[in-house]
């Protein structure tokens, strides 16, 4: 199926190709939470841990991609990558139908300070 990567470290969103939600906890490296459901059907999944992970990460006890993060113009900002997927009525994975030019046009994203003279270390 055809999601959408949000990836803070390089500051793209790009598709990808999933087929099972271990590819999405592959994806976002992490436990998987539902950050924003989309009125399509969409989920935005993040790692669960994002906020613990990158206050880790800013001190070097976690990998510093957890240092990244991005906002979509949703409630808050996410740490670590992102990952839009579809869902249809019965819950299975199904291509994302949210607009990839839309999301390129709201997300932000924010690099540490502290990271940006050494450069990511994932």
């Amino acid at each position: 199926m055809k999601a959408i990567f949000i990836d803070p470290v390089n500051q793209t969103v790009s598709y990808v190709n999933i087929s099972t939600s271990d590819d999405i906890v592959a994806m976002i490296q992490g436990h998987l939470t539902i950050a924003v459901g989309y009125r399509n059907g969409d989920a935005l999944y993040v790692s669960d841990d994002g906020l613990v992970d990158f206050d880790d990460a800013m001190v070097g006890k976690a990998d510093a991609f957890r240092a990244y993060m991005f906002d979509v113009r949703a409630h808050q900002p996410f740490a670590g990558y992102g990952l839009i997927v579809g869902e249809n009525e019965e819950g299975e994975l199904v291509d994302a139908k949210t607009d990839i030019d839309e999301i390129r046009r709201v997300v932000s994203f924010y690099v540490p300070k502290a990271l940006t003279a050494k450069g990511p270390r994932h």
